[in-house]
């Protein structure tokens, strides 16, 4: 005698067919591969070199904590160099300062004007011109950085729309040979 089954059961422990994928010999299409693999190249060197223009910018500025929040978009050690930088951006403007601020003590003492009301109001423009010249430097790097931003930007952009054709040109072949690609 035979035993009832269920058939829910029965549909559980046949052996399914798996879905194929009709777009799936595009992406194993030779041509996509290539350009797949050129791609990423292009991407991994896009990057690297970013991170190298963006490194070698923040050195030559000279400001560790700016270089500290890029965090990984930066070489690990542009920070500690940037510190380091005697002859960088910032360490030319705080010396400029430092002699201004020197000159007009100097100055005003070589006329007997030491303890003036001018001695104060030079220090305030000083600064002022100090302050100035830090925005105006670190505008000048903002923009560079801004500058290779655009310049990975159509890096990238490249290397997708050339791995983009590759695709389409395999969905061509495949509208033409629909079989050949899924066989």
């Amino acid at each position: 005698m035979a035993v009832p089954v269920d058939p829910g059961i029965l549909n559980a422990l046949r052996p399914r067919r798996q879905a194929r994928n009709p777009l799936a010999g595009l992406l194993t299409n030779p041509l996509v591969l290539q350009a797949d693999l050129a791609r990423q190249q292009q991407l991994g060197n896009a990057n690297a070199q970013l991170r190298q223009l963006r490194s070698q910018a923040l050195i030559g500025f000279g400001d560790p904590t700016l270089a500290r929040t890029l965090g990984d978009t930066v070489d690990p050690n542009t920070a500690g160099a940037a510190q380091a930088n005697q002859y960088s951006t910032l360490a030319g403007l705080r010396h400029q300062n430092e002699l201004g601020v020197r000159n007009i003590g100097n100055t005003l003492a070589g006329h007997g004007l030491l303890r003036s009301g001018d001695y104060g109001y030079r220090q305030g423009e000083q600064a002022r011109a100090f302050g100035q010249a830090q925005y105006d430097a670190t505008k000048a790097l903002l923009a560079q950085l801004n500058d290779y931003l655009g310049g990975y930007t159509s890096q990238t952009q490249g290397a997708q729309t050339n791995y983009l054709n590759a695709l389409l040109q395999a969905f061509q072949g495949y509208g033409a040979n629909p079989l050949g690609l899924l066989g």
